[in-house]
């Protein structure tokens, strides 16, 4: 397998569990405070870098699913135009979300198998997630955004 390195444009984490506190570290920390700060091994050196993570954005669950379904939605009778075509396109090396997005029903609530991949969709498409190429990456705010 031929890894490419990735251009990380934003970090976003769920909005409840970034903004928990982090047990057994100074009261008042959150696990966004945390991620912020590097990481020092016992040695004292740095075991992993500084990450800036944003609060998405919270969506109700229904309204992450019509985010979805708005944007796969065409009319399949038709040959597939510039305007017919679905909006929403998933690479495909992301197997899991692929499966999930053909399973998931929302029937087994809150602890589905695949739950997770469709959350982390809603999320990025309640952010705003889109398609930046190589010449549109560039530092923001002194982060490499």
């Amino acid at each position: 397998m031929n890894l490419t390195p990735e251009h990380i444009t934003a970090r976003i984490i769920d909005p409840r569990a970034g903004s928990n506190k982090v047990p057994g570290i100074d009261e008042g920390t959150t696990l966004i405070e945390m991620l912020e700060e590097e990481q020092i091994g016992a040695d004292g050196k740095v075991s992993g870098p500084s990450m800036v993570f944003e609060a998405a954005p919270g969506a109700k669950v229904d309204e992450g699913t019509t985010l979805i379904n708005d944007l796969l939605d065409y009319n399949q009778e038709k040959p597939v135009t510039v305007e017919n075509c679905p909006h929403l396109y998933v690479a495909a090396s992301c197997q899991n979300t692929i499966y999930a997005l053909r399973t998931w029903t929302g029937a087994d609530g809150e602890k589905g198998a695949t739950k997770d991949p469709v959350d982390c969709l809603k999320c990025g498409l309640k952010y705003g997630l889109e398609y930046v190429g190589e010449q549109f990456v560039m530092a923001r705010n002194g982060r490499g955004f």
